[in-house]
């Protein structure tokens, strides 16, 4: 099978996924990793072709929310591998939807980084190499952003821990 069609079939399986409620975390990790993997797998001209023909579009609904999931999981077993595969939805949503809603989400993973000891700006300079220049310049422009800003309080945001676990929760 074909890169993009092992991606095509991936984002099916994307698309199929509840986020209303919390999904698995084995289940939400082996789906993230899969569809990161097959998108990495996507040659320049493929994702270039991708981002063109929109297949992304209106997958934020899952995609921005996957993320955050990542990023509790990532708090939850301190496997700094999530933070990458959390911001990796975003460079495959490739901030079709609206900057500010990825920044939201970002401000979540952000913060799991610097709770499991990880760069979040290392992380994005791994993704260079498949990022669009889009989601290149707002990756990088988040990373470099003033830490203020990027404060869970200025989005309502706490983290909780409890005996459900690590949680992101309106403030």
């Amino acid at each position: 099978m074909e890169a993009d069609s092992m991606f095509s079939e991936a984002i099916k399986d994307v698309e199929k996924l509840s986020v209303r409620f919390r999904p698995d975390p084995q289940k939400l990790v082996e789906l993230s990793a899969r569809l990161v993997t097959e998108y990495e797998r996507l040659t320049s001209e493929q994702r270039t072709a991708l981002e063109a023909s929109h297949v992304c579009k209106g997958l934020w609904k899952k995609l921005l929310p996957m993320s955050a999931y990542l990023a509790e999981i990532a708090v939850e077993t301190d496997n700094k591998d999530l933070i990458r595969l959390a911001i990796m939805l975003h460079v495959i949503e490739d901030f079709d939807y609206d900057y500010r809603e990825n920044f939201r989400y970002l401000v979540l993973i952000d913060y799991a980084a610097r709770q499991i000891e990880v760069s979040f700006k290392a992380v994005v300079d791994t993704t260079k190499q498949v990022a669009s220049a889009r989601a290149w310049m707002q990756l990088t422009g988040f990373a470099d952003r003033d830490p203020e800003l990027n404060k869970l309080s200025s989005f309502q945001i706490k983290a909780t821990q409890s005996a459900k676990g690590f949680r992101f929760e309106p403030a």
